[in-house]
């Protein structure tokens, strides 16, 4: 009882932090939701020249499917897929599928496709990748803009240390390829409205991330700005700058620990 009362209040905390965070960012690009269960015959996919019924199954048969032949199905526990179509022009049109539990509507992954030669291709993963350098804590990514070349998306996470965090991250193609454009990213929001934090206990802050090198300390009751995040190597660094401008790193815990007055839910 008391841990399902615990889920609850957590779920509506992130989901009030999650609003937030969506009605604050750029509104996402225009695009087509094909709900569980539900499907849609707008769009030439096949590149025949006639328009294909695309298919979301729900339940038992978690599957998507296009003129009733099976193009996706995921391959880990997923109980139904998320389906949006990004038209953008009527050669191009991509699929965005986000693979979900039923219970907790946690998402187990995220990627984007298009249907070519015959079967959906994945083009760019955005949630393994992530996932496998960070301690997934309620991950949760969306899509902010699209184009030809080039993808926006913003991504939230329970950090051990800060809690919840946002950040944008691009993925741009290049000689048919999509890949991740660096390893450090914008912060757009965290548990605080302007990314203000207040220190709870002595954290150091180093010139770099990895580096031994330490530039200032803060002490309890001081305040820094969360400014970005760098993911690499399956170790996160919080970028921080205090009251003198000065700008520095610390790395974030892979475990519950609160350094900050307004870290919900951390790790």
């Amino acid at each position: 009882m008391k841990k399902n009362i615990k889920f609850l209040i957590i779920s509506f905390t992130l989901f009030i932090v999650v609003m937030y965070g969506h009605n604050n960012c750029k509104a996402a690009t225009k695009c087509i939701n094909i709900d569980s269960g539900s499907g849609n015959s707008q769009y030439d996919i096949t590149g025949n020249g006639k328009k294909d019924l695309i298919k979301n199954s729900s339940g038992n048969n978690c599957a998507l499917y296009i003129n009733g032949k099976q193009v996706f199905k995921p391959d880990n526990k997923a109980e139904y897929l998320s389906v949006k179509l990004y038209p953008l022009n009527k050669k191009t049109i991509y699929f965005v599928i986000s693979e979900n539990y039923m219970e907790s509507d946690e998402i187990c992954g995220y990627s984007m496709y298009q249907y070519k030669s015959g079967k959906l291709e994945k083009l760019c993963d955005f949630y393994n990748p992530v996932v496998k350098n960070i301690n997934n804590i309620y991950f949760g990514v969306n899509i902010e803009h699209i184009s030809n070349n080039k993808v926006t998306v913003l991504c939230h996470n329970q950090f051990g240390g800060t809690g919840i965090l946002y950040w944008k991250m691009v993925y741009q193609c290049q000689n048919g390829k999509w890949r991740l454009k660096g390893n450090s990213y914008k912060v757009t929001e965290a548990a605080a409205q302007d990314r203000k934090l207040t220190a709870s206990m002595k954290i150091n802050i180093y010139v770099k991330p990895g580096s031994k090198t330490i530039l200032y300390t803060i002490k309890p009751g001081d305040i820094i700005t969360v400014n970005r995040i760098y993911i690499k190597n399956k170790k996160v660094y919080i970028q921080a700058v205090n009251s003198k401008g000065e700008t520095g790193w610390f790395k974030s815990p892979r475990k519950i620990a609160k350094y900050f007055k307004e870290a919900a839910f951390p790790g």
